[in-house]
Order: C-alpha cells, then structure tokens, then sequence
C-alpha cells in the first residue's frame, strides 16, 4: 500500500513538474509573440515619424521661401541659399538620429523577444529534469520502503549474527 501511495505522489509530481514547465515555456512564447508584435508598432511609429520630419520640413522650406519671396529676397541669394542649405542639414540629422533610434530600440526588442523565448525552453527544460528528480527520488523512497533482502517476516534482519529472544524486548542481535 504504501509503494502505491510512493507511485501515486511520484507520478502526480513529475506530472506537474512537466506541465509547469510546458506552461513556463507556452507562457514565454506568448510573451515573445507580444515583444515582435510591439517590434512592428515601433518599425511603423518610426516611419509615420520619418514621414511627419519629412512633411515638416517641406512646409517650412515652402513657408521660409514664400517669406524671403515676399520680403524681396532672391532665392538664389547666398545668405538664403546658406539658411535654407542649413535647414537641409539639421533635417537630414534628425532623420538620421530618428532612426537610429528607432533600430536601436527595435534591435533591443528583438533581444528581449530571443531572451524571453530561450527563458521558457530553460523552464521547459527544468520542468523535464525535475520530473526525473522526481522519478529517481520515488523509485529510491519505494526501494527503502520495501522490506530488505535477508529480514524475515517479523521484520528482523538476518545477517549472519546471532538471533536471541528476549523476554522484555523482542529480539536483538548480536553480530559477529
């Protein structure tokens, strides 16, 4: 009865070893589906950023245009060819700078998505090796429950010593 009850706990926990890390392990996937899905917000944010720079440095080269037009300046003067030349030179660094910034932070979400991923495939793992924990552990707690090789029914070893019946205490031994 109790090996059965050894089985019984045995193979309820190795179960639940397994099952804990496959939930681990479906959990971190889920996870990491959810960090490629924010991955491609960011890729898009990043282009209607890179769109919206691009649309306001039109107007504002239109609008600065228009007032040099309408203040009697040649476009073609150097100063407005120098101020206008600058303002390309600012818009191109931001754009540049946008988008580093936003393939660093794709690139650092693309990481977490793999660490989260390799996370669960450990806790898949550990869930495994904890089930054969618990399988060799049963199997050692149902060998030392049984009754060892060479004891007799009453549960006395026999191991080649000398058996006495006392009257107060049962038996005893005397190994020789």
């Amino acid at each position: 009865m109790i090996s059965f009850i050894i089985a019984a706990a045995t193979a309820i926990s190795t179960v639940s070893s397994i099952k804990a890390g496959k939930a681990q392990k479906a959990e971190s996937e889920a996870n990491a589906k959810q960090m490629e899905v924010d991955n491609a917000l960011l890729g898009a944010q990043a282009m209607q950023q890179h769109n919206a720079r691009a649309a306001i440095f039109s107007d504002a080269t239109s609008a600065n245009t228009a007032f040099f037009a309408f203040s009697g300046r040649d476009v073609s003067d150097m100063s407005v060819k120098a101020f206008l030349e600058r303002q390309k030179q600012i818009y191109i660094q931001e754009q540049v700078v946008g988008g580093s910034q936003a393939t660093a932070e794709q690139s650092k979400m693309t990481m977490l998505a793999t660490a989260e991923r390799k996370r669960g495939k450990n806790a898949l793992v550990a869930g495994y090796l904890g089930a054969a924990g618990n399988i060799a552990s049963g199997l050692y707690q149902a060998k030392t429950v049984r009754r060892p090789s060479g004891s007799t029914s009453s549960g006395v070893p026999m191991t080649g010593g000398k058996v006495n019946r006392s009257t107060t205490t049962g038996y005893t031994l005397d190994s020789k």
